[in-house]
């Protein structure tokens, strides 16, 4: 019975939305909007393609529910043939943003316009992409029209109404934390009140200024519109996407442009891209670029992820994957030529929801980079292709032939996205059930099966709520405060306590039989206290004087259960005439007072969950294939199990994220107080 929390089971850090889903504790000054801000779904994984205005009847067509649609605006902001002028000469300028907005909603899908005007605006000079960026970004007059522009967008999104995702010059964010060196954007020079556009005029001449100016500009004009971060994996001078390497740390490089990241202003998402070109097309130009799908060797699949959700840790915002490469290995159409260009990463990220959505991505966006890249329309024009029925051999990519099956539609990628997307969508999520508990007693309910959590304590200001405990029936439950006091929420009736201790925090944890009539108190000293119907029990842990009992859990016959220490120890107590549990097996760390919640299963065993995120199993219970993990950071603060097959559950941190782990499926977390560490319970009812 020992070891260190965690150190084996860090799998995929599971992450998500502000206020929403699958949220982590972040750095100071990255968290998004709160009240007001535009809403996203965020019940699981969803999917979106690149989209212009003539490719929408496809989409609609295609019988799948995407979520979003994305069109780039580019070209340059002070050039002839910039995005203003997108529409018929005879309407206002912009207008082709007004249309865009309202033909995506009117199909049901948020749009999204990836924002890449810096490189292409004159006068654009430089050795590389880099020096171009920077150039115009100090360019006076150049960042005049870009601020005129940008505006414009705004404007035009707001008149179209609804829920706009403006992503933010994809590459440029990269380039500027290269050349910042470690140090902040505020380290760099730009234009912005030296422009002399006069609604950014209050803003500091660097690039942290520049990031304050755009959303400023969103701030007066669209409040509708969410904006978008570019985190580019290359940024920290190590490129996750193409690096060989097994010692690469790649926490360790988000952390870099997490922190760069923070730097340059308040955002409400964080983009990330993988590729620009499918890896079939790189072969013909000498380059290996395929990541490995069983995850052995380097790059790989699950290094994304690692690096994606330590993004969303220390950035505290929901993640998209965007121009997400098309090709597949699984049509014959995919024969290595131009615009069937193999690749594997739709296939395992169609095919691994739960471990994106874990790492904190909320949407994956697919859509060619470049030219001659793999498309989901019949970009190429040549139709229902099947390569003569003979599939092709990519040995780089893993593919012996393994690209069998016939297509029957004239898409570029032999209709894959659309097949394998719509299956996805096709499986109903299941219901689930659940409150979360802040340390001021407030109770908020998430999930499809009503709860009833009205009438309940809360003690604003004062962090004296020290556990809760939900009536199976969804009818209702109790908040323990920390000095035994039990407070009825929803329609849970008052009980009578065994244990209250006015102006002594003492009280640990609570637990309810399954009629919900009764329960059990445990103070810091290991006693444990029963109230209304529930009977005496005997235990066998006490410990007078040493506040190092933490939580406690009640086996299914209502009268027997476990106490867990601090340091991981599980102390059986039965009530009268019932048989003393077994002491199972499971984690210890002696010494070390890292443990802070656990939680039953449904066949028997549990899972006590550490300081850090790691969950160990006990009893019969089985190891849990994902999990939150926070190596160094005390910040995870209650588990609750969902089933046992497969074996799953969610782990809550302090400041209110919910993270699924195992089989269990997205739920949207009812409440955020971003730096706050304010939540403490966690109950769960399939």
């Amino acid at each position: 019975m020992s070891g260190i929390p965690g150190a084996t089971r860090r799998s995929l850090l599971l992450a998500l939305a502000v206020c929403s889903v699958l949220v982590l504790p972040a750095l100071p000054g990255a968290q998004a909007r709160a009240a007001g801000t535009p809403a996203l779904a965020t019940d699981r994984l969803q999917f979106g393609l690149a989209n212009g205005p003539s490719d929408l009847s496809w989409m609609t067509a295609s019988g799948v529910p995407w979520a979003y649609r994305y069109q780039y605006i580019s070209g340059g902001v002070n050039t002839p043939a910039n995005w203003e002028t997108w529409q018929d000469p005879s309407l206002p300028a912009g207008q082709f943003a007004v249309d865009y907005v309202t033909a995506s909603h009117d199909a049901g899908y948020t749009p999204v316009f990836s924002w890449y005007e810096m490189l292409q605006s004159s006068p654009s000079s430089g050795s590389d992409e880099s020096d171009r960026d920077f150039n115009n970004l100090n360019d006076p007059t150049t960042m005049a029209s870009y601020y005129a522009s940008f505006a414009l967008l705004m404007q035009r999104s707001a008149q179209a109404g609804g829920t706009v995702i403006v992503q933010v010059e994809p590459d440029l964010w990269g380039y500027l934390q290269q050349r910042a060196g470690g140090a902040s954007a505020a380290s760099l020079p730009a234009s912005v009140a030296s422009s002399g556009y006069a609604g950014v005029s209050a803003y500091a001449n660097t690039a942290a200024g520049f990031g304050a100016a755009l959303i400023h500009l969103r701030d007066l004009y669209a409040p509708n519109v969410l904006l978008a971060v570019h985190a580019s994996m290359w940024s920290s001078g190590i490129d996750i996407a193409s690096d060989a390497s097994s010692t690469v740390n790649a926490a360790a490089e988000a952390d870099k442009t997490a922190a760069f990241l923070a730097s340059t202003g308040s955002w409400d998402l964080v983009f990330n891209d993988v590729d620009d070109h499918d890896a079939g097309w790189w072969e013909t130009q000498g380059v290996n670029r395929w990541w490995d799908p069983t995850n052995q060797v380097f790059p790989n699949f699950e290094r994304y992820l690692d690096w994606v959700s330590e993004l969303h840790a220390r950035t505290g915002l929901p993640q998209v994957a965007w121009q997400v490469p098309e090709g597949n290995q699984y049509y014959l159409t995919m024969n290595n030529t131009c615009g069937h260009y193999q690749d594997n990463i739709a296939q395992y990220f169609i095919g691994h929801p739960s471990d994106l959505y874990a790492a904190g991505l909320i949407a994956v966006l697919f859509g060619a980079g470049n030219a001659c890249q793999t498309t989901n329309t019949d970009a190429d024009g040549d139709g229902v292709t099947n390569n003569g029925g003979v599939p092709t051999t990519d040995a780089l990519g893993g593919c012996i032939a393994c690209n069998t099956n016939v297509s029957t539609v004239s898409d570029d990628d032999g209709g894959y996205l659309r097949m394998a997307v719509g299956a996805y969508y096709a499986v109903p999520q299941p219901p689930v059930d659940g409150v979360t508990m802040s340390a001021f007693g407030g109770i908020y309910h998430f999930g499809s099966v009503p709860t009833s959590t009205s009438g309940g304590p809360f003690w604003p200001g004062w962090k004296i709520a020290r556990g809760m405990a939900l009536c199976p029936n969804h009818s209702g439950g109790y908040v323990l405060d920390g000095f035994g006091g039990i407070h009825p929420f929803g329609s849970a009736p008052p009980v009578a306590g065994t244990g209250y201790w006015p102006g002594w925090d003492i009280a640990r944890g609570i637990v309810v039989t399954s009629d919900c009539s009764g329960g059990y108190v445990l103070d810091g000293f290991g006693g444990i206290h029963p109230f209304g119907s529930a009977p005496p029990v005997a235990a066998t842990g006490y410990w007078p004087g040493w506040d190092i009992a933490v939580a406690l859990v009640l086996r299914p016959d209502n009268r027997s259960g476990w106490v867990l220490d601090g340091f991981g120890g599980l102390h059986p107590f039965a009530a009268g005439g019932t048989p003393m549990p077994a002491i199972p097996r499971g984690p210890y760390w002696p010494g070390w007072a890292i443990a802070r919640a656990m939680t039953l299963d449904d066949a028997g065993g549990g899972y006590v969950l550490d300081g850090f995120g790691g969950v160990h199993p006990f009893g019969d219970a089985s190891p849990v294939t994902t999990t939150a993990y926070w190596p160094g950071w005390d910040i995870a603060r209650a588990i609750s199990a969902y089933s046992s097959s497969p074996p799953s559950g969610y782990v809550l941190d302090g400041f209110g994220g919910l993270h699924p782990f195992g089989g269990a499926p997205a739920a949207v977390a009812p409440g955020y107080l971003g730096g706050q560490d304010a939540f403490r319970a966690l109950a769960v009812t399939p």
